[in-house]
């Protein structure tokens, strides 16, 4: 994919309050500037609202209409009255997508997005045509990542201090947060001052669920990136997933966890290439 050969995308984008499962979601569109239009929905990580990935959404290809959501109680979307598992939260994804009106979508899990997507394409392996599963692994059964990257998911006091330090962002992360430290706390301040209140939830669905006895069954073609400086989601975890999903593309990059926002446009061209 050249820059001759597809257009720039606008960064517009549209936001919408949409109902599922008695809860109120906010939900963000990007709109496909070029038809045929592609729906893609795009699934963050842990703690963390849907705007962190606007600059990447940003240079995606203008087929691609992108929608992203705001879990329970994270960014703008109110908390639930009791937790949740991911089996849940890849329902609640497919009941947004009717209403946007959207039958088969590719979907892109990021982080803890990325084992709501595995989900989806086991749950309703029919509505889910290509799989992006990006610095991610299986969930509960998986390789775990450094203590110091752990403690900022269990404790927001610490993950506050400790993003105080720009030594300690680049041992959270790794990758290009290593020297970019300023840039880790503009992007994550919102998430970090005030952290959502789903966030107990988030963890608690990740940690009572795992694909790994299902990944097997996922047949769709699966684009897998993985990170060989993430502290916090080891790669090792991206060559399980390589090795379980028999349809499945791996492709390392030396960075860290937060590479695809920080320095997106490697990411944007593979996920791109791929999903058009």
């Amino acid at each position: 994919m050249t820059t001759d050969e597809v257009p720039t995308r606008t960064s517009g984008r549209e936001e919408r309050w949409l109902r599922a499962g008695g809860r109120d979601f906010r939900v963000l569109i990007n709109p496909a500037t070029r038809e045929p239009a592609r729906p893609v929905v795009f699934l963050n990580g842990i703690g963390c609202r849907a705007d962190v990935l606007d600059d990447l959404v940003d240079q995606f290809h203008p087929r691609l209409e992108v929608v992203r959501i705001d879990p329970p109680g994270i960014g703008q979307s109110p908390l639930g009255p009791l937790p949740y598992g991911m089996p849940q939260m890849a329902w609640w994804v497919f009941e947004l997508l009717d209403q946007l009106g959207h039958d088969e979508v590719d979907v892109i899990g990021y982080s803890w997005g990325g084992v709501v997507a595995q989900q989806m394409a086991v749950q309703s392996s029919h509505r889910v045509r290509r799989l992006v599963l990006l610095s991610t692994n299986t969930g509960a059964l998986s390789v775990p990542g450094k203590m110091l990257s752990m403690a900022i998911m269990f404790s927001p006091q610490t993950a506050q201090l400790l993003h105080t330090d720009d030594k300690n962002i680049g041992r959270l992360y790794g990758g290009c947060a290593r020297h970019r430290a300023d840039d880790v706390r503009r992007l994550l301040a919102p998430d970090f001052e005030k952290p959502g209140p789903g966030l107990p939830h988030q963890l608690l669905a990740a940690m009572t669920w795992t694909t790994l006895p299902m990944a097997w069954l996922i047949y769709q073609p699966t684009l897998i990136l993985g990170g060989t400086d993430d502290p916090m989601v080891p790669f090792a975890n991206s060559r399980i997933l390589y090795q379980t999903i028999t349809p499945s593309k791996l492709r390392s990059f030396d960075g860290g966890h937060l590479d695809a926002v920080l320095e997106p446009e490697w990411f944007a061209e593979q996920i791109s290439d791929f999903l058009t």
